[in-house]
């Protein structure tokens, strides 16, 4: 079957390590498409019990699905504890669980969902186990996902591992080291082989006793040293055994942030954030994408579409696995959510069929976002533990708030207001730092003639929104278009204008192309 011979030939594992794993081969429909898929099982700590599967396809890695969809939460690589296991290994993927426990016999558990994902459901089934080894990425995300799962299993029983040790080369998870391992050794083996037949040519032309014959039989015997110390890098048992405990968060020494120092100055694409999608492609080029820990001002007038842009810009994100919690405090839930289906969807939803809703539903509902069910007046602190709880339970990485003028109550005076403002203001900074968790807020301006432009010192309250925040985004119209005025980038201070139109029947926003922008402008030009 193609789908055995992708996990033993390209990803190195065995039938043996499979079979452990209850791995298993189905078709499975994607898009339309019959895909010949891999499936990881998920169980429970109870009797073993089979819960979930989770479904990839071969061709395209993005085509995943959990069956059967819902909130069952359980662990691949279960089957590889025994009632008296005192230390896992707990790996980004389900490949690299399987490889540390084929090469080092540890039991190998997966995260369920990537790097991001640990479920407040499955930290009980963890408790028991004296030591945890971290494996993740070395990467980016992996780094962010190790840090999210020191805090939920606590830094004392926690070793981290990174297969490049500090540097920004070679494999970036377990499973990648065991192929650049496997094809050393077929490189090597090929090597050796060709010298031990020169040996051999020369014992047989001249003698075992001969000078000549000694100093090749030395340099094989030299050469097959190094080859072990090469190869040996890339052992599983070897990295593994490099595993360090992780010093406090806020008692950093100049090794601890190197790594992050090194990616800025040399791979600074590898630190750029995700897309915002497709629909607007110069506010990625603009912004450089979305980042956790960031805090996102968005203000604009009445009307302007503040709220279904970023409607727009959570689902698309959504759909790139971040997970996101949004507090719509000005339009309720089921209002902010038809309009979400329809976006998700792409398509208008308006007097459709039930079959076309839940179609429509089904597939919305497998993105990882969660609403607040707070509306109206809320207090700063209430949400605050509202989305401390989601980032604990539900790994959120991205938090939107629809407006913060709701958020400000009890004041009795304009300068009580600014007051509560710059202090919601600095817990959310705070809230962003912390968590690392990317904030998107909206703060509506102040009230000026509309006629103008609006400008930084536009937004309501004092100048702390925009001292505070890494991003400002204010969605302008010149009476001629609409077009998002990015006003601040601390990224990487790139600033700009992204010109877009709406589409009615899906209900998201589109970028311009030039030639639409001057045929507008000429047509307002002429209507004036």
């Amino acid at each position: 079957l193609p789908a055995i011979s992708w996990l033993t030939e390209k990803r190195c594992l065995t039938l043996k390590t499979l079979e452990k794993f209850c791995v298993g081969v189905a078709i499975y429909r994607f898009n339309g498409r019959n895909l010949m898929s891999v499936t990881f099982p998920w169980f429970s700590p109870t009797e073993s019990e089979l819960v979930r599967v989770k479904v990839r396809a071969i061709e395209d890695k993005k085509c995943m699905k959990l069956d059967p969809s819902g909130n069952i939460w359980g662990f691949f690589g279960w089957t590889t504890v025994s009632e008296d296991t005192t230390e896992i290994v707990l790996t980004e993927g389900e490949i690299d669980a399987m490889t540390v426990y084929q090469e080092t016999g540890l039991p190998s558990l997966s995260l369920p969902n990537g790097a991001s994902s640990l479920p407040v459901e499955l930290i009980a089934m963890l408790e028991r186990f004296q030591t945890i080894y971290l494996w993740m990425d070395d990467d980016v995300p992996g780094r962010e996902g190790a840090r999210m799962c020191l805090k939920k299993l606590g830094r004392h029983r926690c070793k981290v591992v990174w297969c490049r040790d500090g540097g920004n080369s070679g494999p970036k998870d377990a499973n990648d080291a065991l192929q650049l391992l496997r094809s050393l050794q077929r490189e090597h083996k090929l090597q050796i082989g060709e010298m031990e037949r020169r040996l051999l040519g020369i014992m047989e032309s001249r003698s075992a006793e001969s000078e000549e014959y000694k100093m090749a039989e030395m340099e094989i015997a030299s050469t097959k040293r190094r080859f072990q110390e090469e190869e040996r890098k890339y052992e599983i048992s070897t990295i593994l055994s490099k595993a360090q405990i992780v010093p406090h968060d806020h008692i950093l020494r100049f090794e601890d942030i190197r790594r992050e120092i090194q990616e800025q100055l040399t791979s600074y694409n590898s630190i750029s954030g995700i897309s915002f999608g497709s629909a607007l492609p110069t506010l990625t080029k603009i912004l450089k994408g979305h980042r956790p820990g960031e805090f996102t001002i968005v203000t604009g007038r009445t009307g302007q579409g503040k709220t279904t842009m970023l409607s727009q810009l959570s689902i698309d994100l959504c759909e790139q696995g971040v997970h996101t919690l949004w507090g719509s405090f000005e339009i309720k839930n089921a209002r902010l959510g038809a309009k979400m289906l329809q976006q998700h969807s792409k398509k208008s939803l308006r007097g459709c069929s039930d079959r076309e809703f839940n179609d429509a539903a089904d597939a919305f509902s497998q993105l990882p976002l969660w609403f607040l069910s707070y509306y109206g007046t809320t207090d700063i602190d209430d949400v605050l533990d509202a989305m401390e709880f989601a980032v604990y339970s539900k790994d959120v990485k991205h938090v939107v708030l629809d407006n913060l003028q709701f958020m400000t109550s009890g004041a009795y005076r304009e300068s009580d207001t600014f007051k509560i403002l710059d202090q919601a203001i600095h817990k959310l900074r705070l809230f962003a730092t912390d968590f690392n968790v990317h904030i998107s807020l909206v703060i509506h301006p102040r009230k000026d003639d509309e006629s103008q432009l609006l400008t930084l010192s536009s937004i309501f309250g004092t100048a702390k929104a925009t001292q505070e925040s890494d991003n400002v985004i204010i969605l302008q119209t010149n009476g001629a278009i609409k077009y998002l005025d990015i006003r601040k980038n601390r990224f990487d201070g790139s600033l700009g204008c992204v010109p877009f139109k709406f589409n009615e029947k899906t209900l998201r926003y589109e970028e311009m192309e030039p030639d639409e922008v001057l045929a507008m402008e000429q047509e307002y030009a002429n209507s004036l």
